[in-house]
């Protein structure tokens, strides 16, 4: 009976691990990516407080939040710009089209740097979940039937 009782503990066991697949971050593709942790979306703020134990990954959003930065002014900017002449236009009055185009170059020189935002969040993302796949896969418990020093045994590794 003990027998039986170790083999089905064994054949049961198989690989057990010791990090759960909800603490790797989601990323789900849109206009802009979005993350999410243990089914919460995550904010920029966030997302780099939980990828901060991993380095390389750290260093990437770093990277990224500097593209984030760069990519805000220039589209705030590019926008009031465009935004000003468009609503002197509207209300009838007479609109300096001149700061309109500078407006627009604004916009498309913010655009790169958001893609290059989403590119290397994604990047640190990625960088984590391997990270945490790598611990998890280190920390495999092992289970061995064989002989102890008492007769038959169980012997665990980890």
């Amino acid at each position: 009976m003990r027998t039986l009782i170790i083999i089905v503990l064994i054949a049961i066991s198989g690989s057990l691990f010791s990090q759960n697949i909800k603490d790797s971050i989601e990323i789900r593709r849109g206009l802009g990516n979005s993350f999410r942790y243990q089914g919460k979306i995550l904010l920029p703020q966030k997302l780099r407080e939980i990828v901060s134990i991993n380095l390389e990954a750290a260093r990437e959003t770093k990277i990224a939040r500097t593209n984030m930065v760069v990519a805000t002014i220039f589209g705030v900017a590019g926008g009031a710009l465009v935004g000003y002449p468009v609503g002197t236009a509207l209300g009838g009055g007479k609109a300096n089209w001149t700061l309109a185009a500078v407006g627009t170059f604004a916009v498309l020189v913010s655009i790169p740097f958001s893609v290059a935002y989403n590119s290397r969040t994604t990047k640190a993302v990625r960088i984590y979940n391997q990270g945490i796949r790598q611990t998890t896969q280190a920390k495999k418990l092992d289970f061995e039937l064989g002989y102890t020093p008492d007769g038959i045994g169980v012997r665990m590794k980890f």
